[in-house]
């Protein structure tokens, strides 16, 4: 029984975090939270002479992100500055 609700869970947290994954950041607030969960990697990208506008564009095309380019720009400046 314990090894059904192991897998069951098991299950439960692929789903979970397979849907979280997939899901745009909209909510106020969550261009920071995004910015700081993520900014090993975006200052490693910057690092590598890729600019700002390029990662605004691939994170918006994804639908990882939704703002506008300017306040992105507030974003990065504020938390990679």
């Amino acid at each position: 029984m314990l090894r059904g609700v192991r897998q069951g869970m098991k299950n439960l947290l692929e789903r979970v975090a397979a849907h979280s994954k997939n899901q745009a950041i909209s909510k106020k607030g969550a261009v920071k939270i995004f910015i700081i969960a993520n900014r090993i990697q975006i200052q490693k990208t910057l690092d590598h002479g890729h600019d700002v506008k390029t990662i605004w564009a691939t994170l918006k095309e994804e639908g990882r992100i939704h703002c506008t380019y300017s306040h992105f720009c507030q974003m990065i400046n504020k938390h990679l500055g």
